[in-house]
């Protein structure tokens, strides 16, 4: 596998040619996505989709059906070796099951996941095959092609297949093996604990298995801020809201501005809600004091999907154990689309508000504060459990798979077509200089997570499919409505703070440090780019630079090859570049999503994620009304789904395979970055404007280090935010 990730280091010169509240709007079906070079890809992708009422008016216009059940796969034929070395089994054809006698307590969960596993390699290993041959015969050496995702709604278009220069280094997947390796030794004293009967396994830690993940502290320690020996800070709405800010995915909460807003948007169950000290929604409003974060999306992503809505309001998606050949009834996970409201303390920090779970129409929805569930605190948890679950669906899918890794894929073909494979004044064009170090393994990664993490179809037990609420299904729907709305002057990082009601240059009054010290990044990366921009026109002025650019061809098919609904396809981008801010605008915008941007939501996984209840991927029971008899937080929220096979006695949380599952990604993707933003060398860059780069960056890290410094010491629980520090930042998408 090393050798056929590898990429060369010369290129070849052979060349081949809603239903939720909110608006509600649902992409229209496209025209079916055209053949691909990679059909293992495309024919596994377009198998995705659940067969029910829903989904089937949704693929009404596909041109052509589903294959049968077990139909073997071109790829396929002839590598049977793939199969039978991938399959985890001991005996029989690679059909058989795995074997549940590995371990004399391995649960059923466990064997889904073994076989998850086994799918995933087997699918890589299929692929690697195929990109074997391609690779030698130099497909897409110097031209890298275009194809559309094989469903019928919109998404960000991808590259054909890996081509071989944008595959990982063998010092890469070292990196990647090591970092796995680590994992599975830190989890040695978890194994161990399987031995116990299954009532004794963790009664030394409170009876909380998530807890025991951490039983190697020097390999994989306890995330800070979240929980520790003595003290659970997860539980506490003042940690609860602190992630909005500055957690995994601070992309969502808003700022209201204006009662207008809160007249349109909050639900009249919530309008009469007060803070502790007495404040109305008026009064919060005009003490610019009243945040919230609104999540409609996933009940219209999860009923467009196929999700019912469950009579208690919840919506619900089914694990199908029969798809591993294992006998057991149907797991239902429950999530919502929640609305949470917050309001600003003194000490800038932010304080829950009130929740909405539902979204009924016909009667009044619940709301759920620390006064409405004064008799019942477990039940109040367990809803901050369903928020964050919800806000890890628009994460994942959305916030850092679409918005960072898919939506930029395109626009790194486009720098590798136009500038590194053009015309020679493309090549040495000082646009390809700036962009090109930023698309370092973006493609790479790309493709191995649409083999393993997304990877789907009849016959794959696809890991989000299984251990996310939303599902595959739901998650690419999620994805496909919002793209629907991305543009790309949204997305440059000042304009997506304003549209949340936050001013980019005055975060002071709140401890936002996700906007401060991106500020401080996009403001470097900007000044960086104009300067470097102006050294090499090298104009007398901006009316000439001006002109200079509006007749740079280079530019102008840059500009074509982007908004070409037949390749790049992002109609939101410039139709042609007349002015030196606009280049350096869209630049930097570039520049920043594939780096900072990314780094926001990528590197805070392994502290918000893996301690499984402060942001589960999926959670298994519906949350009581505030009235109703408190929960229990062991037996009933903390317990694992049928960790006891007793329908009386069913916990709330992700089995234990799932659960390892979410925390091993979490340890996985969070790998140290192989060259940072203070690491940017500048090749072909006047030497100047990285030198200036480079200090400011600098000035950025000992700032932010200052702040952290000062935040351990106020409060040693309180986890300083590093995620942003230029000196943690990867210049890409590289993992």
């Amino acid at each position: 596998m090393t050798k056929a990730l590898e990429g060369n280091t010369t290129p070849t010169e052979k060349s081949h040619n809603q239903d939720g509240t909110g608006d509600q709007s649902v992409p229209k079906a496209t025209d079916d996505a055209k053949p691909s070079t990679s059909s293992s890809q495309n024919e596994a992708t377009s198998r995705s989709l659940p067969a029910d009422d829903h989904n089937q008016k949704l693929v009404a216009n596909e041109a052509s059906q589903p294959e049968e059940q077990g139909a073997t796969h071109p790829d396929q034929k002839g590598n049977s070796e793939v199969l039978a070395l991938s399959t985890v089994h001991t005996g029989g054809s690679p059909d058989s099951h795995v074997d549940a006698t590995v371990h004399r307590n391995m649960p059923a969960d466990v064997t889904l996941t073994l076989k998850m596993f086994a799918q995933a390699i087997q699918s890589i290993g299929v692929e690697l095959f195929r990109l074997a041959n391609e690779w030698q015969d130099g497909t897409y050496a110097r031209n890298y092609l275009y194809e559309k995702y094989p469903y019928p709604f919109e998404l960000p278009r991808r590259v054909v297949s890996l081509p071989q220069d944008e595959a990982f280094s063998s010092r890469k997947i070292g990196a990647i093996a090591e970092r796995a390796h680590i994992f599975i030794r830190s989890q040695m004293p978890f194994v161990a604990r399987l031995d116990e009967p299954p009532h004794e396994m963790f009664a030394d830690i409170g009876h909380d298995a998530f807890r025991a993940f951490f039983g190697n502290e020097k390999l994989f320690p306890m995330p800070r801020g979240i929980i520790d020996t003595e003290r659970a800070y997860w539980k506490d709405d003042s940690a609860f809201a602190a992630q909005f800010l500055n957690g995994c995915n601070p992309t969502v909460i808003e700022r209201v501005t204006s009662m207008q807003v809160v007249e349109k948007r909050l639900p009249e169950e919530m309008k009469a809600l007060t803070d502790p000290e007495g404040r109305t929604i008026t009064q919060l409003v005009s003490q610019n004091a009243l945040f919230w974060a609104d999540y409609w999306v996933l009940q219209a992503a999860a009923l467009k999907a196929g999700a019912k809505i469950h009579e208690t309001g919840s919506l619900v998606n089914p694990i199908r154990f029969e798809k591993a050949d294992i006998d057991s009834p149907d797991m239902l996970k429950h999530f919502y689309a929640p609305f949470v409201a917050f309001y600003l303390k003194s000490n800038r920090q932010l304080g829950v508000l009130g929740i909405m779970l539902t979204r009924h129409k016909d009667k009044p929805n619940a709301i759920y504060t620390q006064e409405t569930c004064r008799e019942s605190p477990n039940t109040y948890l367990y809803a901050k459990m369903h928020v964050a679950c919800a806000d890890n669906q628009l994460h994942q899918f959305y916030s850092h798979l679409g918005r960072c890794h898919l939506i930029f894929e395109s626009f790194g073909v486009a720098v590798r077509n136009v500038f590194k494979f053009g015309e020679s004044e493309g090549q040495e064009h000082i646009v390809g200089k700036l962009l090109g170090p930023h698309f370092r393994d973006h493609i790479a990664i790309n493709w191995l997570a649409r083999n393993t993490l997304v990877a789907h179809g009849k016959d794959v037990i696809p890991f989000t499919d299984a251990g996310f609420a939303l599902g595959a299904a739901g998650g690419l729907i999620l994805l496909a409505l919002m793209y629907d709305k991305w543009t790309l002057s949204d997305q440059a990082f000042p304009q997506q703070l304003r549209n949340r009601g936050f001013d980019p240059e005055k975060c002071d009054d709140v401890d936002y440090y996700y906007c401060k010290d991106g500020m401080m990044i996009w403001n470097a990366l900007r000044a960086y780019v104009e300067r470097a921009v102006k050294l090499w026109y090298n104009k007398a002025d901006d009316s000439q630079l001006n002109e200079a650019i509006s007749r740079d061809r280079v530019l102008q098919s840059w500009c074509a090859e982007m908004r070409d609904t037949a390749r790049a396809s992002v109609t939101s981008f410039p139709e042609r570049f007349e002015t030196w801010e606009l280049l350096c605008d869209t630049v930097t915008t570039i520049m920043y999503s594939v780096s900072a941007e990314h780094s926001a939501v990528n590197t805070s996984q392994e502290r918000y994620l893996s301690y499984v209840p402060n942001r589960p991927n999926a959670l298994f029971k519906p949350v009581p009304l505030p009235s109703d008899a408190d929960m229990n937080l062991h037996r009933e929220i903390l317990m694992i789904h049928r960790a006891r096979g007793d329908d009386d006695d069913v916990g709330a949380s992700m089995p234990l395979a799932f659960a390892m599952f979410q925390v091993q990604f979490a340890q996985l993707l969070t790998l140290r970055p192989e060259r940072t933003l203070m690491q940017i060398e500048g090749e072909g860059i006047p030497r100047n404007a990285v030198a200036v780069l480079k200090r400011e960056l600098e000035k950025a890290h000992y700032m932010i280090k200052s702040r952290n410094m000062r935040i351990e010491d106020e409060d040693p629980g309180m986890a300083p935010y590093e995620f942003l520090d230029p000196t943690n930042v990867a210049q890409s998408i590289e993992i």
